[in-house]
């Protein structure tokens, strides 16, 4: 819930105005003080607005969205790699390496939670140490994202 604050937005709110982030710490909100509608960021407490559009066209709307998690792995899964800046087995002790990663080839990016593998496609790929637990001998599944 938003709270009544003191430091409004300088310039005209253009209705609806604010919104609350889910856990009641910003309030986004779309003002025409530079001329045209822009989406402003700021604290609940009315300190460090940021700008995030800059466009000649009008912005509206802006929303929060629920900070995204991971589904948790299942009850029997054997191996997990979150690619959180390395290749760690996050289960067991299967910790993998990253080849390809001296040319730069293997690196990370901006996945849909955190940080996901980045492969360019020739020559990299993360290598796991031989390990039964990882030898499937039924029917398995592989997740992806």
């Amino acid at each position: 819930m938003v709270q009544a604050r003191r430091n409004l937005p300088k310039g005209r709110l253009i209705l609806p105005s604010l919104f609350g982030s889910p856990d009641g710490t910003r309030i986004a909100f779309q003002t025409d003080r530079d001329g045209n509608v822009e989406i402003y960021v700021m604290n609940a407490d009315g300190s460090a607005e940021t700008n995030l559009t800059n466009d000649p066209a009008d912005d509206f709307q802006p929303y929060f969205q629920p900070r995204l998690s991971c589904d948790p792995p299942p009850a029997n899964g054997v191996a997990w790699y979150r690619g959180q800046g390395n290749a760690n087995d996050s289960l067991g002790a299967s910790n993998g390496t990253l080849d390809g990663s001296v040319n730069g080839a293997t690196s990370f990016a901006a996945g849909i939670v955190g940080q996901a593998f980045s492969f360019d496609g020739v020559d990299d790929r993360v290598t796991v140490p031989d390990n039964a637990s990882l030898s499937p001998t039924s029917q398995w599944t592989m997740k992806r994202g």
